[in-house]
């Protein structure tokens, strides 16, 4: 049954990134092209930041009150309909008929990102990270169909005459509907560490962030995702004014997806065997010498170490962050707590992603990457400082 479960997460995952990969490809090329103004280019992924931020608080409450089952396919669920409504209005031409697609597609993604903590609860603590790991593998495969799909997606575009922008939209609420149904069906594993009949149990935010352990899980998550986004959306606006073309960007855009999903089988591994705290410093000293390589960087070899770098960053971060949350909680209060902290983490995302455009349409890219670093050593050092112990459950 817990293999069987594994494997439905497994492939939801791939075929979620897939989507998710699909339609943030060309979300900002629809907004251009509907409103025909290039300022609404960011507007899409910044609403899908947000809505997943503002969401992932309510998934939580859902999954732990109906299960991770119930939560997770109505997550899917909701966002084949966004996507679905997405290709609908953009084909219509109506522009806010396709930011609500957008928006509902972001709720859904409070809850898909939750994958990740159902994943660790099949398994033993001490191997929590490795199937954390493997689970961000299955993105890099979910990237890699997508890759595969395009041709195929033209082909059929030109078929049944769709604008193959438009269209790219539907196969991704097809995948995402494909995910809901494998994860509603063969998802039916229970919890490794939870009790039959446990009660449920709600603590607060400020109870959970007395904790030692979960102060610095959300850090690092915090962190990661929000240095990664900051440096991930304008590296290849300033490899632009460097006179680079699209093709050497989206080359080096590859190995940034490389760099934080194509080493997760083993960098899951290192979280379990060296520690969680171990892996967080490490992944924040990567970013800080992300921000440092793409400050002196001007060739595309040198940007592509830049991101390569940045996306290992990310993952140390985000499995060790996640692989030591899930082991810090109760059973009987985690999925709420986990719906809570997630809010932060999709926060920090969100004013990553905004923060690097403000801070280099204002001050620069030097200025940017000079605040990326000064977050990353800041953190690095306090997490060097800290002693966290060994894991000790909140109580």
């Amino acid at each position: 049954m817990t293999q069987r479960s594994m494997a439905a997460l497994f492939t939801a995952q791939a075929l979620s990134t897939s989507a998710t990969t699909i339609g943030v490809a060309l979300a900002s090329v629809l907004a251009v092209k509907l409103m025909d103004d290039e300022s609404y280019a960011g507007l899409p992924s910044t609403v899908n930041l947000l809505a997943s931020a503002f969401s992932a608080y309510f998934a939580g409450q859902y999954m732990a009150r109906h299960g991770r089952r119930a939560g997770l396919t109505l997550a899917f669920l909701l966002g084949t309909v966004g996507a679905a409504l997405a290709c609908w209005q953009a084909l219509a031409g109506h522009f806010w008929g396709f930011m609500i697609g957008i928006l509902l597609v972001g709720l859904a993604n409070g809850g898909i990102n939750q994958t990740r903590y159902a994943v660790s609860e099949l398994v033993k603590p001490e191997r929590r990270g490795q199937f954390i790991g493997w689970l961000l593998t299955c993105s890099a495969i979910g990237a890699v169909v997508t890759r595969l799909c395009i041709p195929v997606l033209k082909q059929l575009a030109e078929a049944y005459q769709l604008p193959e922008n438009e269209a790219g939209w539907l196969l991704s609420a097809l995948f995402l509907a494909l995910a809901s149904v494998l994860v509603g069906v063969f998802f039916t594993a229970k919890p490794t560490d939870v009790p039959r009949n446990t009660a449920r149990v709600q603590l607060s935010v400020g109870e959970l962030l007395k904790q030692p352990q979960v102060q610095l899980a959300l850090i690092g998550m915090m962190v990661g995702q929000g240095i990664m986004l900051m440096l991930m959306v304008m590296m290849p606006v300033h490899a632009q004014h460097m006179g680079h073309g699209l093709e050497a960007i989206s080359t080096v855009m590859t190995g940034h997806v490389v760099g934080m999903f194509g080493l997760a089988w083993i960098t899951g591994h290192w979280v379990d065997r060296f520690g969680a705290r171990n892996m967080i410093l490490a992944g924040t000293v990567l970013l800080a010498a992300s921000a440092i390589l793409g400050m002196l960087g001007h060739s595309i070899t040198e940007m592509g170490v830049a991101l390569f770098v940045l996306g290992v960053g990310w993952n140390l971060c985000y499995v060790a962050g996640s692989s030591l949350l899930t082991s810090s909680l109760p059973p009987e209060a985690r999925a709420a707590a986990q719906g809570k902290l997630d809010v932060f983490v999709w926060s920090a995302a969100a004013a990553g992603a905004l923060g690097g455009g403000l801070l280099v349409s204002s001050s620069g890219f030097s200025t940017m990457y000079s605040v990326a670093l000064a977050i990353s050593l800041i953190t690095a050092i306090g997490v060097y400082l800290r002693r966290a112990g060994e894991v000790k459950r909140v109580s």
